[in-house]
């Protein structure tokens, strides 16, 4: 434990992590239907274990920041929350509107089945970013590169991967633009000017 203490802190002062951490081993792990077919698999990145330890140090600082900054109804991957509460409200709605024979339309849009995961470098140009503390930003802003990886689909490590950061970005520009045109046709029904910006910080959204 000593020895983990005396790194982590190293890499705090230092505000830089060993270049051990920046490569990761991509595993493939199938999903279900045609193992021929690539998208029936989900690839998952296999990083230093004493790296997820610098990590959970770094998330525990960053949740003072986030509660400031999520709304209420914003219940996933927070403590002491749970999107158990949200589904329990839409499953008593969904009860009483067909106990009084109402009709009920709930929208549910996943975003995170439609586009890739967001660029890493975009993240840290986003407005909430300059509201963190100057050191705590600093550390952040040297998370481990994923430019290459290592693929054990067929057991031995093969050459490194590139990933496409580029590609990445090209794909969040494009879920931006299908997040304004959403809320802009939801705004026509409800009133979301005030809920609109927080909104778009979830990966998915139900519009009752």
């Amino acid at each position: 434990m000593k020895e983990m203490q005396s790194l982590i802190s190293s890499i705090w002062r230092n505000k830089q992590i060993p270049n051990d951490w920046k490569t990761g081993i991509i595993c493939p792990i199938f999903k279900k239907g045609g193992i021929g077919i690539v998208s029936n698999y989900s690839g998952i990145s296999l990083l230093d274990l004493a790296y997820k330890v610098l990590s959970m140090a770094l998330l525990r600082r960053q949740e003072v920041y986030a509660e400031e900054t999520l709304a209420e109804y914003q219940t996933g991957f927070r403590r002491g929350k749970s999107t158990t509460d949200h589904i329990f409200t839409l499953r008593q709605l969904m009860e009483k509107y067909y106990e009084y024979n109402k009709d009920l339309h709930i929208l549910f849009v996943d975003f995170r089945q439609a586009y890739d995961n967001t660029a890493e470098h975009t993240i840290f140009h986003c407005p909430n970013w300059d509201s963190l503390r100057d050191e705590l930003r600093a550390r952040l802003g040297h998370p481990p590169e994923a430019t290459d990886g290592e693929n054990i689909l067929c057991g031995p490590l093969f050459e490194d991967l590139p990933m496409d950061q580029t590609a990445k970005a090209t794909v969040l520009n494009e879920a931006e633009e299908t997040f304004r045109l959403f809320y802009k046709m939801v705004e026509e029904i409800l009133p979301l000017k005030e809920i609109e910006e927080r909104a778009r910080q979830a990966a998915d959204a139900a519009v009752v």
